[in-house]
């Protein structure tokens, strides 16, 4: 769903860009009958253009794509239609690089997994202790004990890792998110500007679209 999210702004965007370049093509079109451009130029323009008109048409047969996948998964007919709406928010983490351990410790207390491991464990240590002369040897459940610590080891170094890197990158999602903020204020604000001297008579339409398609 998520990826859906992204794709549908994705050619949502695309079309705004292409709607724009449609513009600019028809602007070359003028350009080269006025001579101020020449015919490799005009070519060249055409050519990414048209790239951009294909670049579209493969994100629509992506999305098709990931809808046919999401029908797979729901186990429902491919006729049916679905409106994906995600309200995301970015909440700050909220863990110190010193608390980390803490977290991890406490990420490791709540595994599912991690506890089925720990109970693996339990009960081969009691096999270990109880003799039964009906059960299997002394050996054999000293084996099943080593096994069951390996599991219970590897796993929980697992989850450390995975919460290692989580926490690294959301940190470089902080630090985006904070670029991006940065970014779209001075696009706006550029857009603003644009959208001043158009009312001036300073700058063309396209101009302003251009200006929101930054935005």
């Amino acid at each position: 769903a998520v990826y859906i999210n992204e794709m549908e702004s994705a050619i949502g965007m695309q079309e705004e860009n292409l709607a724009i370049a449609k513009e600019q093509n028809i602007i070359n079109q003028t350009k080269y009958r006025l001579g101020l451009i020449s015919k490799n130029e005009l070519t060249e323009l055409e050519t990414q253009y048209a790239s951009q008109q294909y670049s579209l048409e493969e994100l629509k047969l992506n999305k098709d794509a990931l809808y046919l996948n999401l029908y797979k998964t729901l186990g429902t007919g491919y006729n049916k239609k679905y409106k994906i709406s995600l309200a995301s928010e970015m909440v700050p983490l909220g863990i110190s690089k010193e608390g980390l351990e803490t977290a991890i410790s406490a990420e490791i207390a709540k595994d599912v997994y991690l506890e089925i491991l720990r109970n693996s464990v339990d009960s081969a240590e009691f096999s270990k202790k109880v003799f039964s002369s009906q059960g299997p040897t002394y050996d054999t459940r000293k084996k099943n004990l080593n096994s069951a610590q390996r599991s219970y080891k590897d796993g929980k170094a697992a989850v450390e890792s995975a919460a290692r890197e989580s926490y690294t990158n959301i940190l470089k999602y902080e630090q985006k998110q904070n670029v991006l903020k940065k970014e779209l204020e001075v696009a706006n604000n550029t857009y603003n500007t644009v959208k001043v001297n158009q009312s001036l008579g300073r700058v063309t339409a396209l101009q302003a679209r251009q200006a929101h398609l930054a935005v």
